[in-house]
């Protein structure tokens, strides 16, 4: 990969029930996986593997907004909404993934007493993701 082609982070553009809920993020993960089915019979030399079901979960890192709770308000658990992340940002041509359906699991917000009070959100795919461009 040529260097010119490397993103940074500090870029992303990341929206859920369409409000922005990134200006105050660290970290932005997106995790995806898929089942491998065993299907390995008694005459077999070694394991064979078929793929199964797709999933996918991401989670978010942020300093809590004391000043404002709209990401608190928006990311409670168990909400469900439409998720775009866009890693590059939202300029033209740049990858967009979009989750039509996504459901918060958990929403813990830390408070030490001797650093930043920050928030972790975590939110499950609950069908597939779409890539394309803005």
């Amino acid at each position: 990969m040529a260097a010119a082609n490397r993103i940074v982070g500090k870029n992303v553009a990341v929206t859920f029930q369409g409000t922005d809920i990134r200006p105050d993020f660290t970290t932005f993960t997106v995790s995806g996986s898929a089942d491998a089915i065993d299907v390995t019979a008694a005459d077999d030399g070694s394991r064979y593997y078929v793929v199964g079901v797709k999933d996918a979960t991401m989670s978010m890192d942020a300093f809590f907004d004391g000043s404002t709770d709209t990401v608190w308000d928006k990311v409670v658990e168990g909400a469900a909404g439409t998720l775009i992340v866009g890693p590059a940002g939202t300029a033209s041509g740049k990858m967009k993934l979009t989750w039509n359906r996504v459901i918060v699991t958990s929403r813990d917000i830390s408070i030490p007493f001797d650093g930043g009070v920050t928030l972790a959100v975590g939110f499950q795919a609950s069908g597939t993701v779409a890539e394309s461009a803005y």
